[in-house]
Order: structure tokens, then sequence, then C-alpha cells
């Protein structure tokens, strides 16, 4: 895909992600489409936010385990700030704080903690698969959670899926703001308008697979 192409794709994406966030009744949360990095699978993020100028994007860096990590993260903080992407650094909050970034993405297997934030606009979001997870996020003062997977995804093939009618039943009575996640695109999100869903994340919708 051109940089051409990858702009025109993102620009579909932010404009359903963004008539979600129009319907949501929440207005709180900065950002309404959400690039989750992986490197198997998707664009460089820096390509992404670079072509996403002007778009309220989020990027959830990942890169788990990776001993650059931290410069990574570094250099991809500072095309996002000029850039006017918000850059989330997913699990750990002293790289988050180290490299600048507006805030950190907890896995669920963290259990939604209480995050002391360094500053008063730092964004904490929170994964989530079930009532009780969206509980734990809002105790935890989670500003928005990724509640997923709502439909089947090629990371999770083996996972059941939330489904449309399930997922907005569920963001409906969460209390906070809720992002879809999980084979979610321009076309899918249609299905997701309601109260608290104020966007949706994605990997492969960014750059889909070519029939054939």
């Amino acid at each position: 895909m051109t940089f051409e192409g990858l702009r025109t794709r993102i620009a579909r994406l932010a404009d359903a992600a963004d008539a979600l966030k129009q319907r949501s009744g929440r207005e709180s949360v900065p950002f309404s489409l959400v690039y989750f990095t992986d490197p198997a699978r998707g664009p460089d993020p820096a390509l992404i936010a670079r072509a996403a100028a002007g778009r309220r994007l989020a990027i959830v860096f990942r890169a788990y385990g990776t001993p650059d990590r931290a410069r990574r993260a570094l250099a991809l903080a500072a095309t996002c700030r000029s850039r006017g992407v918000t850059l989330l650094i997913a699990q750990d909050i002293g790289l988050a704080t180290h490299v600048g970034a507006c805030g950190v993405h907890l896995p669920s297997w963290m259990g939604a903690p209480k995050v002391e934030r360094p500053t008063p606009d730092f964004v904490v979001t929170a994964a989530a698969h079930s009532r009780d997870e969206l509980v734990a996020a809002k105790a935890a003062g989670a500003n928005a959670a990724f509640l997923s997977p709502v439909f089947h995804t090629r990371s999770h093939p083996e996972g059941g899926a939330l489904g449309p009618e399930r997922f907005r039943r569920l963001a409906a009575a969460s209390g906070l703001p809720v992002f879809a996640l999980g084979g979610v695109n321009e076309r899918t999100a249609l299905r997701l308008a309601g109260p608290n869903v104020v966007g949706f994340g994605a990997i492969d919708a960014f750059a889909p697979r070519q029939p054939g």
C-alpha cells in the first residue's frame, strides 16, 4: 500500500470511528480511532502516525519483549507529538512516563490496577472482555476500556466473539467510554453505535489483506 493509499485508508476508518463517537453521548476521550502495533501484521506505527496527521488517532505501542523497545518508543513518541497523534504505551507505565507518552494501556492480565498519573491529562485505558472487567476498569479510574473481541479475528480465532448486540449492551451499562476491538473496520463499525461507544481499535483494518 502506498503512503497516499494508507492516508485514504485511515481517513475512511477515522470517519467511521468519529461517527460512533458522535452518537456515543461521550466526548471526554480525545481520540476515536486506535491502531494497535503488531510487527507481524500491521504497518510501521511511525508511518501510521505520519499518514494520520489531522485525525483523532491514538497508537497503542506494544512490542513486548523486544530489547530495543525503549528506543523505539522514544522515536515513536517524537513522531506522534509532531503529528498530533496520541501515543499510549502498553503495560509499562514507567516507559510511558520516560518517553513522554500521552498515557498507558493496561492489558487485561494486569487486572486494571489503579495508576498514579504523572499529569492530570495522562490517559489510562484498559482491556476488557466481560462485564466484570469493565467494572474493574471503571473502579480503577480508567478513562476508557477496549472491549473485545467484538467479531472473530485472526489474532484470536479460537475465542468466542461477543457479537454486536452483546457488545452494545455491555458498553451501554459500563458507565465509561468504550472502544470496540476485534474484527472492526469501517463497515462492521456501523453495527456498533450506541451509548458509550466512542470508537474502535484495529490492526488488520489499517492494511487489509488483498484477495488471492
